[in-house]
């Protein structure tokens, strides 16, 4: 379904500043999306102890203290009825008010005794009367709880990126990794600083502000790439919007698969997690679109013969595998990886070369 801003059927009203905010969506590369919707759930006293416990214990991240729970999320075909979606208008319009007192009960004490100037405290301070716009969310994600005594929504602010924890959810291999988590992931993760932008105001002065929103992970491809990706889906969608929400449920539905394949085969030491976990999400996402055998390059001079190993068929891979002896088996994994060879130039290509003939014998074998 296209993410259209038309899914967000509410009685319309002119004068709402929450309601136009959550009408409107985000503002992303190439257009306008829907928000996504997480609710932030507590886990019981019990098991929140036990994740402090385990944090303790081991890296310090307490992962499992709550859980996420996605409440709307059009793009993805996820979609709260009418009366979830007056509440999140609800504390969206509330949340200004919220802010402000929670700054004068915490915040203005706090920086009273760091012993900051009461101007600049002034200029900081948020007023209750204030409406919320894009700029004042980082991601596109609006993250809200539930008050437990009146079980109205309450939004919580901007969600935090999964930037400064993506190596240590890797790590944990007892942390599943749901739908929520994978969203949030998906449009918070990008792996380097967030980048600045300077704006001009009325009086002459340039502020800077912060831009979060350009993901990495919604846009893992390179160019060339994607001009495949866009071809590949024009086959399943009609319109450029309904393209495009495909192509975020596809990236969403492979960030758990590519988490797994970290933990089962972590990146070497000089390469970051985020720049493996965004090489593998692309190659993933491309597999599953172009197909492996993309990966051969057909008349193309040059290209050695250990790069079309992806496009032969499982068995007789495996087979050919099996085959090479030990020296063949480590120039052609040398030769894979691009690693310098520790043989003689001269005993190194006869190895490739029996290791190909052996691939040629295999496949002339094989029934058609």
């Amino acid at each position: 379904m296209p993410p259209e801003l038309t899914l967000h059927r509410l009685p319309r009203d002119p004068g709402d500043w929450a309601e136009e905010l959550y009408s409107s969506g985000w503002s992303g590369s190439e257009g306008r999306y829907p928000w996504v919707v997480l609710e932030r759930v507590a886990c019981s006293p019990r098991r929140f102890k036990q994740a402090l416990r385990a944090a303790q214990a081991r890296d310090g991240w307490a992962f499992g203290s709550c859980s996420y729970r996605i409440l709307d999320a059009p793009t993805f075909d996820i979609h709260a009825n009418t009366a979830t979606r007056l509440r999140i208008v609800g504390a969206i319009r509330e949340s200004p008010a919220l802010r402000a007192a929670e700054f004068d009960q915490f915040w203005r004490p706090h920086w009273e005794a760091r012993g900051l100037p009461q101007a600049l405290i002034t200029q900081i301070t948020p007023r209750p009367n204030e409406p919320l716009t894009e700029k004042n969310i980082n991601w596109p994600v609006l993250l809200v709880a539930t008050e437990p005594h009146t079980r109205k929504l309450v939004l919580l602010g901007s969600v935090a990126s999964m930037d400064i924890l993506l190596h240590a959810l890797v790590a944990r291999q007892d942390v599943g990794i749901d739908e929520a988590l994978a969203l949030l992931v998906l449009f918070t993760c990008h792996g380097k600083p967030a980048d600045v932008k300077y704006e001009t105001h009325a009086d002459g002065t340039l502020v800077p502000r912060l831009t979060f929103w350009a993901s990495a992970f919604t846009q893992p491809f390179h160019l060339k790439r994607f001009t495949q990706i866009r071809l590949a889906l024009r086959a399943t969608a009609d319109s450029t919007s309904e393209r495009k929400a495909a192509l975020l449920q596809l990236l969403a539905e492979h960030i758990p698969g590519v988490v797994t394949s970290l933990r089962r085969k972590p990146p070497f030491a000089r390469r970051t997690v985020h720049s493996v976990a965004r090489s593998r999400l692309a190659e993933s996402v491309s597999d599953a679109l172009l197909g492996r055998s993309r990966r051969v390059r057909p008349g193309r001079r040059g290209a050695p013969w250990w790069d079309h190993l992806g496009a032969v068929p499982l068995r007789q891979r495996r087979l050919f595998f099996r085959s090479l002896s030990h020296g063949e088996r480590e120039e052609l994994n040398s030769a894979r990886k691009g690693r310098r060879s520790v043989r003689n130039p001269n005993t190194r290509r006869v190895l490739l070369h029996r290791a190909k003939a052996k691939l040629r014998s295999i496949l002339r074998e094989a029934p058609v």
